[in-house]
């Protein structure tokens, strides 16, 4: 209670922070002496995708013999979940002391009518760094957690690469209306001499010249596009969802050609998450057999290089997305899409497995920041019946009776229930009352990471 306490009186709405910059971050950093530089990491920016990347990379690094940090935002079911070594969350009484005795002590010492008071996110960030330092981790993967221009992760400068996901649209407010506007925030984390990773093609690389334009003595070489087109994946039914999918990589230049890739991030749009995960494994496969300045202690050969990479994904966990349950005899698929390309990714995921007989029923909410239209109209396309509802962070909860209006536009069955912790309950009476076949019904939880955190602790607690 105390930990939440503390962060709840940093916690300010957008338009309460009038500091826009690093500068705040950088001198509270050097003040600790600058943890953010006693370990390697990889910086993770990009619309969607960066918690199921960031984790395949966690697992893959642990893998390969290396004590790995790993900061993701924001959390499902526990705050300190965003903060892990060796996929392990830091211990709630750590995260206080860090807190107490060295962050908040740091932050007063700022000249606050200059910089202001610093953010929630900016502590957390802090004391991450803070933690990965004391740890001695190796390497720490680091997800951006707003842009990344500005982001507070944006920071470092200790970079083995760096990974740009997607670029779409999502908080306007914040990053600009126009994908332009968005790309711009989102390639400001590339620096000179940083190899960069990413999936997007067409408009948003103009953006990427133009930002290697402005980088003196730039190595041009530095952009790796991967290409989702070159893996193959099996096909999942709805009847018999496994909990791994398996990919097999079709690029004869690959050092993973021809290999088999199981994961249990079993969601159509995996495969674009996957394939910037194996050409990152690429780019430092030949840094560390050919230019031999890796900067990693790995200590193997190639093969052996390539199969702990495997078994690294393999192993790989990450909640919430697209995550299946079974709940009294009906199949349950949570999932973080909190954003319209989220949500199309989403679909295309369930079309992969559903057949046209299928009855969706699907709990909806998102935060006030989000464009709630867009998502609905891509999700109604497969929903029968909606069940509205809000995530327990009031602060930052969408207003149920509008996307209950909005759906009244579209003629789609839709009905209100407040309390989320009783909206799986209602859907298992609508089958119920409706006579639907349990073995040809999907329930999903969406819109909200909040919500399917929310959804997910009550779902598992049955479980247990």
């Amino acid at each position: 209670m105390e930990l939440d306490n503390i962060l709840q009186s940093y916690r300010r709405s957008y338009g309460e922070r009038f500091y826009n910059g690093l500068e705040r971050i950088k001198i509270i950093l050097e003040i600790l002496e600058n943890p953010q530089n006693d370990f390697l990491a990889i910086h993770v920016a990009g619309t969607n995708g960066k918690g199921s990347i960031s984790s395949n990379f966690s697992y893959i690094f642990q893998e390969l013999g290396l004590k790995t940090g790993l900061f993701t935002s924001p959390h499902l079911e526990r705050f300190t979940e965003r903060v892990k070594v060796d996929n392990l969350e830091i211990n709630k009484q750590n995260f206080l002391d860090i807190l107490k005795n060295k962050v908040i002590p740091a932050t007063e010492k700022i000249d606050k009518p200059k910089y202001d008071t610093v953010t929630e996110f900016e502590l957390v960030v802090i004391t991450a760094f803070c933690y990965f330092s004391e740890q001695k981790v190796d390497i720490a993967i680091i997800e951006a957690g707003l842009g990344g221009r500005f982001d507070a992760t944006n920071i470092l400068s200790n970079i083995l690469f760096s990974v740009i996901t997607n670029i779409s649209i999502d908080h306007t407010e914040r990053l600009g209306s126009s994908l332009k506007e968005i790309t711009y925030h989102k390639v400001g984390i590339i620096k000179e001499s940083v190899d960069v990773i990413t999936t997007c093609f067409n408009s948003e690389i103009d953006m990427f010249r133009e930002t290697i334009d402005q980088l003196n003595n730039f190595d041009q070489t530095f952009l790796h596009i991967a290409n989702p087109n070159t893996i193959k994946s099996e096909k999942l039914n709805l009847l018999n969802l496994r909990k791994q999918r398996i990919y097999v990589i079709n690029n004869k230049e690959s050092i993973f050609y021809n290999k088999e890739i199981k994961s249990s991030l079993i969601a159509k749009y995996q495969k674009e998450n996957i394939s910037i995960v194996l050409k990152a494994m690429e780019v430092l496969f030949e840094k560390i057999f050919y230019s031999k300045d890796s900067k990693l202690p790995i200590k193997c050969n190639e093969n052996d290089f390539i199969e702990k990479v495997i078994n690294g994904i393999a192993k790989t966990k990450w909640s919430g997305r697209f995550e299946i349950f079974n709940y009294r005899g009906t199949n349950i698929v949570i999932d973080g899409a909190h954003n319209d390309n989220g949500m199309k990714s989403l679909v295309s995921s369930i079309k992969d497995i559903v057949n046209h007989d299928t009855k969706v029923i699907t709990i909806f909410a998102c935060n006030k920041d989000k464009e709630y239209e867009k998502m609905i109209d891509y999700i109604s396309e497969i929903t029968d019946t909606f069940i509205i509802t809000k995530s327990h962070v009031e602060i930052k909860a969408k207003d149920p009776e509008n996307i209950s209006k909005y759906l009244s536009l579209l003629n789609k069955d839709n009905q209100i229930v407040k309390d989320y912790r009783q909206t799986i309950d209602f859907a298992c009476k609508i089958i119920s009352e409706r006579n639907y076949n349990n073995k040809n019904v999907l329930i999903c939880v969406c819109g909200s990471l909040y919500l399917v955190g929310g959804i997910r602790e009550i779902i598992k607690s049955i479980e247990d």
